[in-house]
């Protein structure tokens, strides 16, 4: 599994520029709390604008979610799904 930046890193280098999360994503036309809520949930777009103003690519802070290319991965299935899966095509 690759390391990305922590949130606290980002946050931090966010904060280092002079401006917070919250001052960025109105910027971008996002609600207050969209680029916070992106530190740990997948959203391309508010993900895009974070690594854009921080100027490093989306892999370079999510590598679990982007590839080389900054392409959006597919999600992996957890186990929980798979069982769920399994009990609902079940007989």
């Amino acid at each position: 599994m690759a390391r990305g930046w922590s949130h606290q890193r980002i946050l931090f280098a966010v904060r280092e520029r002079g401006t917070t999360l919250m001052a960025l994503g109105r910027e971008a036309g996002y609600g207050r709390t969209t680029l916070h809520n992106a530190l740990s949930k997948r959203h391309p777009r508010a993900h895009a604008v974070i690594a854009k103003f921080l100027g490093v690519s989306r892999h370079e802070l999510w590598p679990d979610w982007y590839g080389q290319n900054d392409e959006l991965l597919p999600l992996k299935a957890t186990a929980k799904a798979s069982r769920a899966r399994r009990r609902k095509t079940r007989p």
